[in-house]
C-alpha cells in the first residue's frame, strides 16, 4: 500500500476541550495523494500520549522515512478509503450510524445535557469516570436522577479500582443503576478479577485496550477469545484508528456485540470511524459523536451545517467526507516531502 502513494500534506490543528482545566490537545490532518486515484483521500493523526503513542512530530518523521506502524498504516488506509468513495462519487458512510452521547466528567454534565440528548434521540449517555473521587461523581449524577430517563453506559478507562467502583454504584440512584448498560475497562485488566465482578454484579463489561493488543496478530486474537469465552467481557469495543478490522471480524463471528467508537480525535477521523462503524458494526449504539468533547470550531460547526451530525446519527452525504466546504478549502497543507 505503502507504494501507491505518491504524495503526503499535513495540517496541523488544536482541539480545546470543554472539561474545565484539561488542557488543548494537538493533532494533524493527512492529505494523501495516491498513484491511482486522481483525488487525494483525507485522516486524522491524533496521538495519545497517555496510551504509549509517540509524539505527533515522531509519528510525522516516521511518515517521511516511509517507517509505519499500525497506526500509521491504518491512518494511510483512511485517507485511500476517501480516496476510492471520491472517485465513485459517494458518501464515505454508507447510510446511517446511531451512537451514544459522551460526557468526558461526570462532574460537568448538567440537566441540560441529559435533555438534550434525550431531544437528540441518543439512545445511551456514556461517561467518563475514575478522575474524582467515587461518592463525588455518584452525587453528580444524584442531582441528574429525576430527569435520566436514558441508558448508561461507564467508561473507566482502568482509572479506579474495584473496590471504589463498588462504592461509585452502591451510591448510585436507583433509576440510574437500573439504567446502567455497560462498563468499559472498569479497573485494570486481570482475567479473574473482571470475571468475579461480572458475576458478582451482573454487569456486562466492555473490553477496550489490554493484552489483546500484545504480540502477533494470531496471538491478539487468541489472547481476545480467552477474555470473551472466560466471562471477563461481553462487548468488545472497537477503535478503527487503533486497531486494524480483524479483531472486530473476529468478534462478530463468534456473536460478540461490537460497538464502534473513535479516539476523541478531530472530526475527520470521527466521519472514519462511523463509516467503519457502518459496515463493521451497523447495528450497534456505536460512538463516532465525540466532537461533543471540544468546543466548537470550523470543524464541528462544518460537520452540524453539513447535516451529517444529525440528532444521534452521523449520516452519509455529498462525496468523500462530505466537508467540502469554504472552511475545508482554506485549509494550509505542507508536504512531508
Amino acid at each position: 500500500m505503502a507504494d501507491a502513494v505518491k504524495k503526503t500534506e499535513v495540517h496541523r490543528y488544536v482541539l480545546n476541550p470543554r472539561r474545565a482545566g484539561a488542557v488543548p490537545r494537538a493533532g494533524a490532518l493527512l492529505r494523501v495523494h495516491f498513484d491511482d486515484f486522481e483525488l487525494p483521500g483525507h485522516a486524522d493523526l491524533f496521538p495519545w500520549r497517555e496510551f504509549g503513542d509517540p509524539a505527533l512530530e515522531t509519528w510525522l518523521e516516521e511518515l517521511r522515512s516511509g517507517r509505519l506502524s499500525q497506526t500509521l498504516r491504518i491512518a494511510i488506509q483512511a485517507a485511500r478509503d476517501e480516496a476510492l468513495a471520491i472517485s465513485k462519487n459517494e458518501p464515505l458512510i454508507k447510510g446511517s450510524v446511531i451512537n451514544h452521547a459522551l460526557a468526558t466528567d461526570p462532574i460537568d454534565l448538567a440537566v441540560s445535557d441529559v435533555m438534550e440528548a434525550r431531544r437528540g434521540t441518543f439512545p445511551a449517555i456514556k461517561i467518563k469516570i475514575g478522575r474524582h473521587a467515587p461518592l463525588e461523581e455518584a452525587a453528580a449524577l444524584q442531582r441528574l436522577s429525576s430527569h435520566w430517563g436514558i441508558r448508561l453506559r461507564l467508561d473507566a478507562n482502568e482509572r479506579t479500582t474495584k473496590e471504589n467502583l463498588l462504592i461509585f454504584l452502591d451510591a448510585l440512584p436507583i433509576r440510574i443503576r437500573e439504567s446502567l448498560e455497560l462498563i468499559e475497562d472498569p479497573f485494570k485488566f486481570d482475567l479473574r478479577a473482571w470475571s468475579d465482578f461480572r458475576r458478582e454484579t451482573g454487569i456486562t463489561i466492555a473490553y477496550d485496550r489490554g493484552p489483546a493488543e500484545r504480540g502477533s496478530a494470531d496471538q491478539e486474537l487468541e489472547a481476545l477469545g480467552e477474555i470473551f469465552s472466560s466471562g471477563a467481557a461481553q462487548v468488545l469495543i472497537h477503535k478503527p484508528a487503533w486497531q486494524d478490522d480483524a479483531r472486530a471480524t473476529f468478534a462478530r463471528r463468534k456473536n460478540i456485540p461490537v460497538i464502534v467508537t473513535s479516539i476523541l480525535g478531530h472530526p475527520v477521523g470521527n466521519i472514519w470511524a462511523a463509516a467503519k462503524a457502518s459496515e463493521l458494526a451497523p447495528d450497534s449504539v456505536n460512538g463516532c459523536f465525540s466532537h461533543v468533547a471540544y468546543k466548537e470550531d470550523d470543524a464541528s460547526r462544518t460537520l452540524i451545517k453539513s447535516k451529517q451530525a444529525r440528532g444521534c446519527r452521523m449520516v452519509g452525504i455529498g462525496v468523500g467526507l462530505g466537508l467540502q466546504s469554504k472552511w475545508f478549502n482554506r485549509l494550509r497543507w505542507e508536504s512531508l516531502g
